[in-house]
């Protein structure tokens, strides 16, 4: 295959052209079914895929898919990805380290999910798995040691919330390192779902959580039912618009991992993430072929005229609708909250915020 010309604007490709291609990479990355013919992969789609790819943080993943489906290393660019990736997982590990022994030397109770844990589980710390950040977990009662130990080692906090009210609620806290280009950010939880309409399990995540030894060293994290909890709450939070890493890890944990599914289905009605999770499993079933078992998709379903709705915004057939805006998010949130009155209790949570924002500017007011 000729190299492409660097000139050559690659034609636009639709999202369900690009998702399909995307999917089947990793498919065979996972092992979980076979992707389409080779001479189906040519550079320009190729390119497509992977630009898109590098938009939602797999990059490496889908390149060492492609290359598994027969596109060339011009088009992928395996060696270069594989390098920085690497780089990138280091940094993390060294990270991971660093802020563990600084929380434990201050008896703080914490655990990592998501990248944090997911990469070294199950892809030997590689990078395969890419991560934006470092997520932890800690007790609402552990922020302020904990931010007083994130900073004694050079982070500082990054205020992303118009007022404190909504900050408060969002329950997470962002940090960033004073070297930015090799330290990560830390995402700091003090709780994983927001309400409404779900309820948050981080109390009984803490309380479950267990030590994996991976190949990077012994790592304290969810147990293996609730990261696939976490992972249907934060999907059903986003409404799917940032589902790829998420999916990845949903799959492996059934591919990969020994699972109570009774006690999936019991924690996920006691959250109420029974809808999301559905659509979670749906496109985990649909799109990368692993199996789930029957009698749970039937117990977490919703009812009949809304599945429809919610495969839609998962994508368990087609590209999903992505929403750009707070109305249309609320739209979408509302088939995946599985209550009825949802719109209501979003309307309230809301009005609740700016009855808090306007209380608290007025008591900094200068006047008062």
């Amino acid at each position: 295959m000729n190299s492409p010309d660097k000139n050559h604007i690659p034609q636009a490709i639709s999202d369900d052209e690009s998702e399909a291609l995307l999917f089947a990479a990793l498919r065979e990355v996972l092992g979980s079914g076979s992707g389409p013919a080779q001479d189906g992969i040519n550079t320009r789609i190729a390119q497509e895929a992977l630009a898109l790819a590098a938009r939602q943080f797999l990059d490496l993943m889908v390149a060492r898919g492609l290359q598994c489906l027969g596109a060339a290393e011009d088009a992928t660019g395996l060696d270069e990805r594989s390098k920085r990736e690497l780089r990138r997982a280091l940094m993390l590990e060294r990270d991971r380290l660093s802020i563990s022994k600084a929380l434990a030397s201050k008896g703080i109770e914490h655990l990592f999910f998501k990248g944090a844990l997911s990469d070294s589980l199950w892809w030997d710390g590689q990078g395969m798995r890419g991560a934006g950040d470092l997520d932890i977990l800690i007790p609402p009662s552990a922020e302020a040691e904990s931010t007083a130990a994130l900073k004694n080692l050079g982070y500082k906090q990054k205020r992303t919330m118009s007022n404190l009210a909504s900050e408060k609620a969002s329950k997470e806290r962002l940090f960033y390192h004073e070297d930015l280009k090799t330290h990560f950010p830390v995402d700091l939880h003090i709780g994983l779902l927001n309400e409404p309409p779900y309820r948050d399990p981080a109390a009984q995540v803490l309380r479950r959580a267990m030590v994996y030894e991976t190949a990077t060293g012994s790592i304290r994290g969810p147990c293996r039912e609730d990261m696939l909890l976490i992972a249907a709450g934060n999907l059903g939070q986003s409404c799917f618009a940032e589902r790829y890493k998420l999916v990845v890890d949903a799959a492996c944990l059934l591919l990969r991992e020994p699972l109570d599914f009774r006690e999936v289905a019991s924690r996920a009605k006691e959250c109420n993430v029974t809808t999301p999770l559905w659509g979670l499993l749906r496109l985990v079933e649909e799109r990368l072929h692993v199996a789930v078992p029957g009698w749970l998709l039937r117990e977490l379903a919703p009812f009949r005229p809304l599945r429809g709705m919610v495969e839609l915004v998962a994508g368990v057939t087609k590209a999903p609708w992505h929403p750009i805006s707070t109305g249309k998010l609320v739209l979408a949130s509302w088939p995946l909250s599985g209550r009825a009155f949802w719109p209501v209790l979003a309307t309230w949570r809301w009005a609740q915020f700016r009855i808090a924002s306007i209380l608290h500017q007025n008591s900094e007011s200068p006047n008062n």
